[in-house]
């Protein structure tokens, strides 16, 4: 048994792994911006945090006193990533914490997708804490395509409010970059959780924790999504120069997702071809793209 603290424990990530961790034997304690009442009914410990340097020695007593162990992170925010996990991490070494995942939860692609640079440093600090740390890479949440869902839509976006890449099953539309044969890697939310609460039992955590629920192309989610509700999508290609005009947008969401589209061009959002922890833990089952739309927008 080792005692994991959450931070951010009301994230799309963040609450499902605090619920999954307590069905373990582990024990899960939480670290949040704000009192969580809710959590706290349920005996689970939690620090408000400020995550500035006021709050490190609070920080550090609640972290030695509940003995944590593992800190995951699911943080994510577009000011304030990197100082919030640099202060989170100086509280760990202080405190004697032995691993330490940050909040990386999607593609290891920094250059390309501009706002994920955040994501490196964070990561180059964590190989330099002495931590044992480890990325939970899992592609592109499957969930994302769950806006729209016909059956159990809860269940489809698990939690999910962001933005939608490639195929759009509310809109009956799709975005293929070229041809929309290029490969990437997606995952379920649902299948995410329990893989990383199995990481706890490994003996040593590898520094990239790979996770590939299905390695699929948007031209064959295109084509299932088609068959399975009937519709005929309409249909954007994007070229190379439509990418790097949407690169210049000022839309934080248009530039985002030109990104990523930028990425998939360059063939960069295909990736744990070795190990991956659902080789591991070969038990635990991942569905395809596939059966998500058959799941939730079948006829």
């Amino acid at each position: 048994m080792v005692v994991v603290a959450i931070i951010a424990p009301t994230s799309t990530i963040g609450s499902p792994l605090v619920q999954a961790i307590q069905s373990t034997q582990h024990k899960v304690v939480t670290v949040s911006r704000s009192p969580q009442p809710e959590l706290s009914a349920k005996g689970i410990p939690t620090h408000v945090a400020t995550y500035l340097p006021g709050g490190h020695a609070t920080l550090v007593a609640f972290l030695k006193a509940q003995k944590v162990h593992t800190i995951i992170s699911g943080i994510w925010s577009l000011t304030g990533h990197v100082e919030s996990h640099l202060a989170v991490l100086a509280a760990a070494k202080e405190a004697g914490v032995r691993r330490f995942a940050p909040s990386e939860w999607s593609v290891p692609v920094y250059q390309t997708i501009g706002l994920y640079a955040m994501k490196l440093e964070v990561w180059q600090e964590c190989l330099k804490s002495g931590l044992e740390v480890t990325r939970f890479q899992c592609g592109i949440w499957i969930n994302t395509l769950g806006y729209g869902a016909t059956k159990e839509p809860e269940e489809a976006l698990a939690g999910y409010h962001g933005p939608t890449v490639g195929i759009f099953m509310d809109k009956g539309a799709a975005t293929l970059v070229k041809d929309g044969n290029d490969e990437l890697v997606f995952s379920r939310l649902q299948d995410i959780v329990p893989l990383v609460v199995k990481s706890l039992d490994l003996p040593k955590w590898e520094h990239d924790s790979f996770i590939v629920g299905d390695r699929t192309t948007f031209k064959n989610i295109l084509n299932v999504a088609q068959q399975v509700t009937g519709r005929s999508f309409e249909v954007k290609y994007l070229s190379e120069h439509d990418i790097d005009q949407g690169l210049q947008s000022s839309d934080i969401i248009e530039k985002l997702s030109s990104q990523f589209y930028k990425a998939l061009a360059n063939r960069e959002l295909s990736f744990g071809q070795g190990q991956t922890l659902n080789k591991t833990f070969p038990n635990v089952g991942m569905i395809t793209v596939e059966q998500f739309i058959k799941r939730h927008f079948g006829r």
